[in-house]
């Protein structure tokens, strides 16, 4: 979705889009860009707000493709194609835990703006891929997924996929499908 500063024209030239996409996408992920605003300084030049933008775009697709090709546990191909299609929108929360660790990446991918402001408990279908590093223990493991059970309340059947890195930072992302929010 638009910038604000975009304005109203191309916001509904954007939902127009969307509104088209349905009959033709199983899924479609939904990333508002004035979610960049809230998450970065206001001080970001435009170009530098365009770049993440689509930088941001390399997450949910890092995800996918994760799920799909690197499973650590297994994951029928059917569960996935469950949780996605059809679906219509879906949205996508993100984020790496930096120095912070686990726990927090997962509460701010909960709460991450790019979620446009919805509750994980709207969602019909829900898969979390969480990158963890070899050093992370299974007492952290377990308490950022309690977290993350804890938001969603009923939503059924959510996947989890995680995958142990040898070294680095956690990253967490969320992808709610089936949010017709826009």
């Amino acid at each position: 979705m638009p910038f604000n500063f975009e304005g109203k024209r191309c916001l509904k030239k954007a939902e127009g889009g969307l509104r088209g996409l349905k009959n033709w996408a199983d899924l479609t992920v939904l990333i508002p860009n004035q979610a960049i605003v809230e998450i970065f300084s206001k001080n970001i030049t435009v170009r530098e707000a365009f770049n993440k933008a689509d930088q941001f775009l390399s997450f949910p697709v890092r995800a996918f493709s994760d799920i799909l090709l690197k499973p650590s546990q297994s994951i029928a191909f059917e569960d996935i194609k469950q949780a996605f299609l059809p679906m219509g929108l879906s949205r996508v929360g993100f984020s790496t835990g930096r120095e912070n660790g686990l726990l927090r990446a997962v509460e701010e991918a909960i709460h991450s703006p790019l979620l446009g402001g919805i509750s994980l408990r709207e969602a019909k279908g829900l898969i979390s891929h969480i990158s963890i590093p070899g050093e992370v223990t299974i007492g952290e493991l377990r308490e950022a997924v309690d977290s993350l059970l804890k938001e969603i309340g009923d939503c059924p059947d959510p996947i989890f996929n995680q995958v142990t890195l040898g070294n680095g930072i956690p990253a967490v992302t969320i992808i709610a499908t089936g949010v017709e929010k826009i």
